[in-house]
């Protein structure tokens, strides 16, 4: 048994601890490939080279499946295998689905950005911020993890999302510092 005093302390640890345990397969596919282990990363999510059965995923494995495809485009478009990369992100883009279509702007945004295309980059980052913008909500519902009820959070996976654009608007931001007052005033820049 945990000591009352301690259980706010270990708690917190225990839920970080999981997390990283039960990491997706793009995510880990994405840890290596910033880690630069391209080869590796593109075994976790080759599984997700054709879409075709896309439609008869259940919806809460789509955007898993999505997110394992666009991770996928993502290598190849640093192998510099343009075609391989444009067929994955063409066919993202094309969702019906607000949600799926704004991951992808994001993640099309990460790409560019990647192949330092910041302009294209920061034109995707705007598509995506106008889909957002209708779905993240500030509010909370206030419901606790496990409780039902008609006043569910529907909005935690936007604001989700669009952390994640903000994130590489900052990137984009000390890109362009980098690139106009030079690479040390950029990096201090990025770490606030």
């Amino acid at each position: 048994m945990i000591p009352s005093d301690k259980f706010l302390t270990v708690v917190p640890l225990l839920l970080l601890a999981f997390s990283f345990c039960a990491a997706t397969d793009w995510e880990q596919a994405a840890e290596l490939r910033k880690n630069d282990d391209w080869a590796a990363a593109e075994k976790l999510v080759k599984k997700y080279s054709s879409p075709a059965n896309f439609e008869q995923l259940p919806p809460a494995e789509k955007a898993d499946f999505l997110r394992g495809l666009l991770e996928l485009a993502h290598l190849r478009a640093l192998k510099e295998d343009v075609s391989g990369a444009l067929r994955l992100l063409n066919w993202a883009e094309s969702s019906k689905d607000d949600y799926l279509r704004a991951v992808s702007c994001v993640k099309y945004a990460e790409i560019l950005l990647d192949l330092d295309e910041i302009e294209r980059a920061q034109g995707y980052l705007k598509n995506a911020d106008e889909l957002i913008a209708s779905r993240a909500t500030e509010k909370e519902t206030g419901s606790a993890i496990g409780q039902g009820g008609a006043q569910a959070d529907t909005g935690g996976a936007w604001r989700e999302l669009r952390a994640e654009a903000e994130a590489l608007k900052a990137e984009i931001e000390a890109e362009t510092l980098k690139k106009k007052f030079g690479s040390t005033y950029a990096s201090s820049y990025s770490n606030y």
